[in-house]
């Protein structure tokens, strides 16, 4: 009788579910895994709840038992491979992953994930064999062969990566090529090239550096941004027109018939074919504020060393929660009397700090665009940052610049090493575990001890 209660609480806390009410919903599951623990069911809905609301230690617990009650459940083992990759326990979730293969070694989805995990757990070498398997099952997969892409390029081989960079396009809902043929990368000197944004503020400044070497093989080159970054990108040399995201009125030409060919700005690398990141130094980038303005702020740090801080880049990419540390993260900086922050946070997580509190401690500079923030990275001593746009804008720069990363950063910035051929200038500081923001600001607070001013 107690199992057949279970079941009826069973479905109702579905519907509930379906409805949701998970509140309600855990509740009635609560009252089921009471009755009947070896519910396999109640213990996947409910870990389901527990990671739809971020708790993923909770979540992991009931996947856990539920595998306990019935070993080799899909269902569970699939979710706690994707809750253990949540809470950034990536070599658990490829386990979980390869438990999956073991009973079903042709399961595309199953490899897919897998060699995701062991990416993120760094271990690249094996993540590309796991997803080269995936890949002769389903090669058509743009996601797959794009992820194989930037395995490659993580582990600087170029040659190979570039030709499948371009498959990412087909995976992405927010680019709109406009109604004119692709460039194949064959010089074309009678041609009028537009060269069309995608990806993040970060990606742009990057790409922006490939643009010089390609201005000779055009008749023109032009040059679409988003309104953001129109300004600090104004002084790009080697182009011919700069325009407007959505429009093309601010500078003639003025319709997309003026141009014969098109490119998208992260397909320059492959059109190139990129082997040696020192040909292509950082675009050149304007920075432009108040003067008065400027010097005001920077005088309220007195003699201190003067360190810009970013704790988390923009919250809608799906990897910044593996990339962004916390404002928490940052606050042993504030014990430095040596030492006042300015934050040049952007995005939601300024109400972060204005929440925290810490007064002038940390000097906000929230409502600096990027030409000032650009401005304000040049006067700075240094400055202290996770993955973000301002750490594009900071190592194109060329000033002091240290970037805190991942246990499996954005590929530019590869697996080992302290600094990346792409920004000359930049020190990185990784990761030794996934999390491990604590370990990571140890080693910063010991470089600030020996930090000279006018060195890297």
């Amino acid at each position: 009788m107690t199992a057949t209660e279970a079941k009826s609480l069973l479905s109702i806390a579905t519907r509930k579910m379906r409805r949701g009410a998970l509140a309600d919903a855990s509740s009635t599951l609560a009252a089921a895994l009471e009755l009947d623990p070896a519910n396999a069911e109640a213990w996947f809905l409910m870990a389901e709840i527990h990671r739809h609301e971020d708790r993923t230690s909770a979540a992991i617990g009931c996947y856990a038992r539920g595998l306990q009650v019935a070993p080799g459940r899909v269902d569970l083992t699939i979710g706690l491979a994707n809750a253990c990759s949540d809470a950034g326990r990536f070599d658990d979730a490829a386990a979980a992953f390869e438990r999956l293969i073991a009973t079903d070694p042709g399961n595309a989805d199953y490899l897919y994930g897998c060699a995701h995990a062991l990416h993120r757990a760094n271990r690249t070498e094996a993540a590309l064999v796991m997803l080269d398997k995936a890949i002769a099952i389903r090669p058509d997969a743009p996601l797959q062969r794009f992820s194989r892409a930037t395995m490659l390029l993580t582990l600087g081989r170029y040659s190979e990566g570039w030709p499948e960079y371009d498959t990412r396009l087909a995976a992405d809902l927010n680019f709109h090529p406009p109604d004119l043929p692709c460039w194949d990368g064959t010089p074309a000197p009678q041609k009028r090239l537009l060269v069309m944004p995608e990806g993040g503020y970060g990606d742009i400044i990057w790409a922006a550096r490939f643009l010089p070497a390609i201005r000779s093989m055009f008749d023109s080159v032009h040059v679409m941004l988003p309104p953001a970054l129109r300004a600090v990108m104004s002084g790009l040399g080697a182009i011919d027109g700069i325009h407007v995201e959505g429009g093309l009125a601010d500078a003639k030409p003025r319709s997309h018939d003026a141009f014969d060919l098109y490119c998208p700005i992260l397909s320059l690398p492959a059109r190139l074919n990129v082997t040696d990141p020192s040909a292509y130094p950082p675009a050149r980038l304007t920075a432009s504020a108040q003067d008065d303005r400027l010097a005001g702020l920077l005088a309220r740090a007195g003699e201190k060393l003067r360190v810009g801080i970013i704790w988390s880049g923009n919250e809608t990419y799906s990897e910044n929660r593996h990339r962004a540390a916390s404002l928490a993260a940052f606050l042993p900086l504030i014990e430095r009397p040596d030492v006042q922050l300015f934050s040049l946070q952007k995005g939601r997580q300024q109400a972060v700090l204005r929440e925290a509190g810490p007064g002038d401690l940390i000097i906000d500079t929230d409502d600096f665009d990027f030409t000032e923030t650009a401005a304000l990275v040049q006067a700075l001593d240094l400055v202290i940052m996770t993955d973000s746009a301002v750490a594009h804008v900071a190592g194109s720069l060329g000033g002091p610049v240290w970037v805190l990363l991942d246990a499996a950063p954005f590929w530019l910035f590869g697996r080992r090493g302290d600094c990346t051929p792409w920004y000359p200038g930049m020190r990185l500081f990784r990761q030794s575990s996934p999390g491990d923001w604590p370990g990571v600001m140890a080693e910063v607070q010991t470089a600030l001890d020996a930090f000279d001013r006018g060195s890297p």
